[in-house]
């Protein structure tokens, strides 16, 4: 089996029907390994690129899975993903983070996970609301409020020396700069040697002594000031200053996760498998809150439907919103309104869904069924009816 051939198979994984993953990977193993010329090697290969592909199909369709020590169910998403710890997810809700084997869905290892003291109080009465919408609209539904930490800020070197240095710098080096100082102290002498001769013996008369001794210190102070500015303006373009800009860094300290900034991030999660009724399906549903305060919601919800029963028809349907959200006060009130605007969305986007499938079967679907049988007359089913009887008693 080439590499080539393992890259074809795994994008099919990802693309599996819900609840069939185990069944499209077995379909796909016993295509890979039947070739004449698949080996152990590529066995392998094949192998280590589905685990790969089954967790991101796990995180992607927001797979449910079970606690540790029978502590309820969780989402696994990208939001979940324990900061630092690639392969650990969290479970706000229980205050752990766990290892999960993306290929059987159990979960093991739990240890002690602290929240985030800034936003817990509406994270929590969030997750508080949610429960109870979800269990009375979703029979196998699971939600998950997670608090994800942001990057935090630090203080970069941007104010208008630093920029005026920079300019500097842009169109001369150091060394061209400091050249460039002394090539004009060097014009400057050139240009009092050759002052003619006359106008130096009267400058000599004319002049006073104590005159000309401070003209020459006026000189060389400049030259000094000159070359003192042009380091000053090299040492500025690397020094913080008040003015600074904030850039981003990743977070690395465990303090910034507990009282850092963070967004938070809901999933909900519904799956119903019906495969002994050749059917299966789920819906999922996510939304973001770029803060505490924040006016509007990023909302997402999906259906993925599959239906096989002597055919095979899959629906993919997905809708994309910005939620306005009135803000209010205490927290109860602020997260009343958060709660109250995606129930909203989710019964206008389960009505349209409604609505869609009554026109595909009133329309499109009826308009491929064929309107009369090829003799262009409408069957009479008492009679047909009536042939069956007869010939049953002529066989008896």
């Amino acid at each position: 089996m080439s590499g080539s051939r393992a890259d074809l198979a795994v994008p099919l994984l990802l693309q599996s029907p819900p609840g069939q993953v185990s069944n499209v990977y077995e379909d796909l193993h016993g295509l890979i390994t039947c070739e004449e010329d698949a080996s152990a090697k590529d066995e392998q290969e094949f192998k280590e690129k589905v685990e790969l592909a089954r967790e991101e199909h796990n995180v992607e369709q927001l797979i449910v899975v079970d606690l540790p020590e029978g502590k309820g169910k969780t989402i696994l998403s990208k939001s979940n993903i324990h900061p630092g710890h690639s392969d650990r997810f969290i479970a706000p809700r229980h205050r752990i983070s766990f290892k999960v084997d993306h290929v059987t869905h159990k979960t093991s290892d739990p240890k002690p996970y602290k929240e985030n003291q800034h936003i817990e109080p509406l994270r929590s009465e969030l997750e508080k609301l949610l429960s109870s919408y979800v269990a009375d609209r979703y029979a196998t539904g699971v939600v998950e409020v997670i608090a994800v930490p942001l990057p935090r800020q630090v203080v970069a070197v941007q104010d208008e020396v630093a920029e005026e240095a920079r300019k500097v710098n842009n169109e001369l080096e150091p060394e061209e700069l400091a050249g460039s100082v002394s090539t004009s102290v060097q014009d400057a002498e050139k240009a009092t040697e050759e002052t003619p001769k006359e106008e130096a013996e009267k400058a000599e008369v004319e002049d006073d002594p104590v005159q000309t001794a401070k003209d020459a210190e006026a000189v060389e102070a400049n030259t000094e000031n000159s070359e003192q500015k042009a380091e000053e303006t090299k040492e500025a373009n690397h020094a913080p200053s008040e003015n600074a800009q904030k850039v981003t860094l990743p977070k690395e300290q465990e303090d910034e996760e507990t009282n850092g900034e963070t967004k938070i991030v809901i999933h909900i999660a519904a799956n119903k498998y019906k495969l002994s009724n050749f059917w299966s399906g789920r819906w999922r549903s996510s939304y973001t809150l770029a803060s505490s305060d924040a006016q509007e919601i990023e909302a997402e919800s999906s259906v993925h439907i599959h239906y096989f029963e002597d055919g095979n028809v899959q629906l993919h349907t997905r809708k994309g919103q910005t939620l306005d959200v009135k803000q209010s006060t205490p927290i109860s009130s602020q997260a009343a309104s958060f709660v109250k605007a995606i129930e909203k969305f989710e019964e206008e986007y389960q009505q349209e869904l409604f609505k869609q499938s009554s026109d595909l079967s009133e329309g499109a679907f009826r308009a491929l069924r064929r309107q009369l049988p090829m003799t262009r007359q409408k069957i009479d089913w008492d009679k047909v009816r009536l042939n069956g009887v007869n010939t049953e008693i002529v066989t008896y």
